[in-house]
C-alpha cells in the first residue's frame, strides 16, 4: 500500500462549521472517495485525508490549493485553512484510527472492529458485520454508511443481485450479502479499497458471493441487476444515474449517498433524469441517502 516503504501523507484542512461540507467534498475527491477523519471543537472542524507519500502528491496539494482558493470567497474571512501535509507510517495511522473506532448499531445490522468484542446490546436475529477498514473509507461509523445500512434493510430480498458502486472497505457489499443477496459485484477504483473489500467478505464468510472488481463505475459488471447502492460524491452519483439506469432492470432500485442537502437537488434531478422515481428519502444530520426505483 501507499509508496515502497508504505508511507502515506495525513493532509489536514481547518474550516468553519459551516464551511467543512464544502471542504470535505474537495478532500474527498482528492482521496478518490477514500473518506475523511474529523475532529471538531467550538465551531471548527479539522477535517484529513491520506494519499500515497508518492511522486503524484505534491501535484495533488496543488490542486487542492487552488480548489480551496476558489471557494474562500463563499464563506467568512479566515473559514478555510491552507492544507497541512504531514507524513505518517501507515502502521501510526492504522494505530490512530482503532483509538475512536467503536462498534456501530443500525437496525439488526452490527460492526464492530475486529480488534473489539461484540457490544452487549446486539438485536435478537442481528447481522454482525466484522471490519478491518485499514485505509479504504468504510467504518460504519459515518452517517452516510449508516443511512445506507437503513436502505439496505428495507429493499434487500434474497436471491437478489446487486452492485455497490465505490464499495471502499466492502462494509455495505458485505450488509447486502448478509441480508439475502445472492451476489453482489463490489466495485472501487481504488486498489487498496479493493484489498480491503475482498479481505473483509472473506472474512465475513460472504467471499463466494461478493466479488470485488476493480474499475470506474460497473466495468465488469453484468446488467440485469436487482439493485445498486452508491455512497460516492454528488458528483459522482450524478454521473452514475444514467448509466445505472442502464445496469437495473425494470421495477429495480438504486440507493444513493454520500452527499448533504447543499448537493441533494443535484443528484436527484441526475436520477429523474435518468427515468427513476425517487420513493424515499433518509437523513442524518446534514446528510442524505436517496431511494429511486426504475418502472416496471
Amino acid at each position: 500500500m501507499g509508496d515502497a516503504s508504505g508511507n502515506w501523507m495525513a493532509i489536514t484542512v481547518r474550516a468553519s462549521d459551516d464551511a467543512a461540507e464544502a471542504v470535505r467534498l474537495r478532500l474527498l475527491e482528492l482521496s478518490g472517495g477514500r473518506g475523511t477523519s474529523e475532529e471538531g471543537r467550538e465551531g471548527w472542524a479539522w477535517l484529513t485525508v491520506y494519499v500515497p507519500a508518492d511522486d503524484d502528491w505534491a501535484r495533488k496539494m496543488a490542486e487542492l490549493a487552488d480548489q480551496l482558493a476558489a471557494i474562500r470567497p463563499m464563506f467568512d474571512e479566515g473559514a478555510i485553512g491552507a492544507p497541512e501535509p504531514k507524513p505518517i507510517a501507515e502502521e501510526d495511522w492504522a494505530e490512530a484510527w482503532k483509538q475512536h473506532y467503536k462498534p456501530v448499531i443500525v437496525g439488526r445490522v452490527v460492526i464492530k472492529p475486529s480488534w473489539l468484542d461484540p457490544p452487549r446490546n446486539v438485536p435478537a436475529e442481528a447481522v454482525l458485520i466484522e471490519l478491518d477498514p485499514k485505509m479504504a473509507f468504510g467504518t460504519g461509523t459515518h452517517e452516510t454508511t449508516q443511512l445506507m445500512l437503513r436502505a439496505l434493510q428495507e429493499v434487500v430480498h434474497e436471491r437478489d443481485e446487486l452492485a455497490d458502486v465505490g464499495t471502499g472497505s466492502g462494509i455495505l457489499a458485505i450488509a447486502a450479502a448478509l441480508l439475502g443477496a445472492a451476489r453482489v459485484w463490489a466495485t472501487d477504483n481504488d486498489p487498496i479499497a479493493v484489498a480491503s473489500a475482498m479481505e473483509n467478505s472473506q472474512a465475513n464468510g460472504v467471499g463466494e458471493r461478493v466479488k470485488v472488481l476493480q474499475g470506474e463505475f460497473l466495468a465488469g459488471v453484468p446488467k440485469g441487476l436487482d439493485g445498486i447502492v452508491a455512497n460516492i460524491t454528488p458528483a459522482a452519483d450524478a454521473a452514475l444515474a444514467p448509466v445505472a439506469a442502464e445496469w437495473i432492470k425494470p421495477g429495480g432500485w438504486m440507493a444513493m449517498t454520500g452527499f448533504t442537502g447543499a448537493s441533494e437537488t443535484e443528484v436527484a434531478e441526475a436520477l429523474v433524469s435518468a427515468k427513476f422515481e425517487i420513493v424515499r428519502r433518509y437523513d442524518a444530520g446534514e446528510w442524505v441517502c436517496l431511494l429511486a426505483k426504475k418502472p416496471a
